[in-house]
């Protein structure tokens, strides 16, 4: 039965013009409990093939990754890698990873991940082609699997395409793996005018977009312990562009770990 249903989807894939890239999504994941391609890697492998998101030329991992988008997020990450002694960094939703190439002089091991396979791919050639020493990318689902240890688990601009329940996933896995920091996107204090306050913290299917702020409910974390700004800046160095709340949001795992734990069982009930 559990044959038929594969061969059935990978039929479906086939139609949609899919099947190479699924196979190759197969070939490429390394830790999997899962064999069968997910709704995450489905989708997301067609937004990177499609170029859906903007980044122009730069980048297909969207606008907040480009070297222009982080210029102000990069010097403060260093100062909390340097600040705070993180020496491995596990990246989740890495996506093609140019900005990031600005923080890994400062580890020893960096681990980047994603559900595309052939962006893995390519950051794998672009890495030995600039003779990056303790690098290494794979294919991860957070959603599913659990990362390797490490000093922190970043997860930029990810949760904010992803439904809740996958999030609290996400998060169960990142305490799961004994990591001791988590660094992920947040928007405090969103203006009750901002076109994105109704849909705060509101359902989305995959791959959309609306904001999180991990303060209101369902998830009500606690306060994070050190506050990255994460925005844009202009020629002038005032923020700005439309993420001018936007945060990288540093929590302790073992800080949250609790509240993540009645966050999933709640699902199960």
């Amino acid at each position: 039965m559990i044959i038929r249903i594969i061969a059935l989807r990978l039929g479906i894939y086939c139609m949609l013009g899919l099947y190479d890239k699924i196979i190759t999504l197969i070939k490429a994941r390394k830790t999997a409990k899962i064999t069968d391609p997910t709704e995450e890697e489905i989708k997301f492998t067609e937004i990177y093939d499609n170029h859906s998101w903007a980044g122009g030329e730069e980048t297909r991992s969207g606008s907040g990754s480009t070297l222009n988008s982080t210029q102000n997020t990069v010097p403060l990450l260093q100062k909390f890698i340097s600040d705070y002694r993180i020496r491995t960094l596990v990246d989740v939703g890495c996506g093609d990873g140019l900005w990031i190439l600005k923080i890994i002089p400062l580890l020893k091991r960096y681990q980047g991940h994603d559900v595309v396979a052939e962006l893995i791919e390519k950051n794998k050639i672009r890495a030995k082609e600039r003779g990056l020493r303790g690098v290494s990318y794979s294919v991860l689902n957070p959603v599913h699997e659990t990362p390797k240890k490490a000093d922190a688990i970043l997860f930029r601009d990810v949760a904010i395409h992803l439904p809740n329940e996958l999030i609290i996933k996400s998060f169960s896995n990142f305490v799961a793996s004994g990591s001791k920091y988590l660094i992920t996107t947040n928007f405090p204090n969103e203006p009750e005018t901002s076109k994105f306050y109704e849909r705060l913290n509101g359902q989305v299917r995959i791959g959309k977009y609306r904001r999180v702020d991990y303060s209101k409910e369902p998830f009500l974390l606690p306060d994070p312990i050190f506050r990255i700004q994460d925005n844009e800046i202009n020629p002038d160095g005032l923020m700005a562009g439309k993420h001018k709340n936007r945060e990288l949001a540093v929590y302790r795992l073992d800080q949250i770990k609790d509240r993540v734990k009645e966050l999933l069982d709640s699902l199960d009930g």
